[in-house]
């Protein structure tokens, strides 16, 4: 997992956020057992508005996202579901939203996707 993800490291900032008073950042690490842990803030002038923590792990065979919010007891499981060389995709068809959580790459830019039932919500990070 760790060559086929590692475009995914970084330090990242939103760049589409429709609010200019908020700014969202993703920071990806690759960890030593090929793992990626996430921090995804915003914050609105100096106040964080929002938090998760993120985590690509291989458990049992079955690479996933988990997904920890501020006020969530325990993660939300994404299954991968699609990978390609700078696209992921992960999905929990049970979750009432998102559904899939998707990431591409292209040049110094990072596309995500929080989708499910008719809902979409992009984000366009560019590499700090």
């Amino acid at each position: 997992m760790q060559d086929s993800l590692s475009w995914l490291a970084g330090q990242w900032i939103r760049v589409d956020d429709s609010d200019s008073a908020r700014q969202t950042y993703e920071n990806w690490s690759q960890l030593e057992n090929g793992s990626l842990a996430g921090i995804g803030t915003t914050l609105s002038g100096v106040d964080t508005v929002w938090k998760e923590e993120l985590l690509i792990i291989k458990r049992n065979n079955v690479t996933q996202l988990e997904v920890t919010g501020a006020n969530d007891s325990s993660a939300v499981i994404f299954k991968l579901t699609e990978l390609h060389k700078q696209q992921v995709i992960f999905e929990n068809p049970t979750h009432d939203f998102p559904k899939s959580i998707s990431y591409r790459r292209k040049a110094d830019s990072l596309f995500a996707i929080v989708s499910g039932d008719g809902q979409q919500i992009p984000f366009t990070f560019i590499k700090q």
